[in-house]
């Protein structure tokens, strides 16, 4: 799985939230025996999405648990498997911040080729103390930043 160079990384408004998106290819390491791409995969290249957008905005996940003493981690999901990908396709994985709250984010995201949507999910991400796993509260800057993308 790669994510591709910046220039092939968008941001866009789409309705109400700020979309971040990078595009994978399918290679054979990501497919099942039937060559259709592994159902976990797709929560893979979600997160690495999920990564690369926090990237995008000036933060790292290890500079925050450094610095700030802060780690998300995934709390619960909703994923809808609607078409398979396969090996070789080119996909789009988007990313964008639905809900933005205190100390959590609803996250909803899209696996795409061309078109078509193949899976869509929502995903809630915890924000916790990296050393006593107990919520905090995400800094002001920075869920300003989720709301409204920089």
């Amino acid at each position: 799985m790669i994510c591709l160079p910046p220039t092939a990384r968008k941001a866009r408004q789409a309705d109400d939230m700020t979309e971040f998106s990078c595009t994978v290819r399918v290679y054979y390491e990501d497919t099942d025996a039937v060559g259709l791409l592994y159902h976990a995969n797709y929560l893979k290249y979600m997160e690495r999405a999920r990564s690369e957008y926090l990237r995008s905005l000036g933060y790292t996940h290890p500079l925050l648990a450094r610095h700030e003493r802060l780690i998300f981690v995934v709390s619960g999901l909703t994923i809808e498997y609607k078409k398979p990908a396969r090996l070789d396709d080119l996909l789009t994985i988007t990313a964008g911040f639905a809900t933005v709250n205190a100390a959590s984010i609803i996250c909803s995201q899209t696996v795409r080729r061309d078109a078509d949507i193949l899976c869509t999910g929502l995903i809630k991400i915890a924000a916790l103390d990296s050393d006593s796993y107990m919520p905090k509260r995400i800094p002001a800057q920075m869920r300003g930043k989720f709301d409204h993308d920089g």
